[in-house]
């Protein structure tokens, strides 16, 4: 089933010989992505990189601020010790873009907090905002290979 807007197919895909997502948003659950991305595999970086992911997906939840995470990197690709997790955090369409915001919603879309407490590049806009349309470009975009796409996953929340 895919999403009109962006295309979205549901569950992980096998990974393509190149050991990327077929290009594509592929919807899925945090409990799929721990069983794909988030075991032991020669060392603890991938469990450890799915904690902080999870962890930050509580936060998510608790501040109920976010429609979608899109999540991209090294993490979701065949790499034996991957570097990062890329997120995208996708605001509600209803998220006030002025005011003050209480601590915990702050924080969970506060660049810096994020990095620090969850090390994970972060990344965040609105669907429809071009400056979300650029992101969703480039981390569909496989570095230092133009011209070739990878996929990437989506939770909703």
């Amino acid at each position: 089933m895919a999403n009109p807007v962006w295309g979205v197919q549901l569950a992980i895909p096998p990974l393509q010989s190149n050991g990327l997502l077929p290009p594509g948003v592929h919807e899925c659950t945090i409990e799929e992505i721990r069983e794909r991305f988030g075991v032991f595999r020669g060392s603890d970086r991938r469990p450890d990189l799915f904690r902080d992911l999870a962890s930050y997906l509580r936060e998510l939840q608790t501040a109920d601020i976010a429609k979608h995470l899109i999540i991209n990197g090294s993490f979701v690709t065949a790499t034996e010790t991957p570097n990062d997790v890329d997120v995208l955090l996708v605001l509600k369409d209803d998220f006030p873009q002025a005011g003050v915001l209480p601590p915990y919603q702050y924080n969970a879309k506060s660049r810096r907090f994020v990095r620090h407490h969850y090390g994970l590049d972060f990344f965040f806009g609105f669907d429809g905002d071009p400056s979300f349309t650029e992101i969703m470009a480039l981390f569909a975009e496989v570095k230092h290979e133009p011209g070739l796409t990878k996929g990437i996953l989506l939770v909703r929340l």
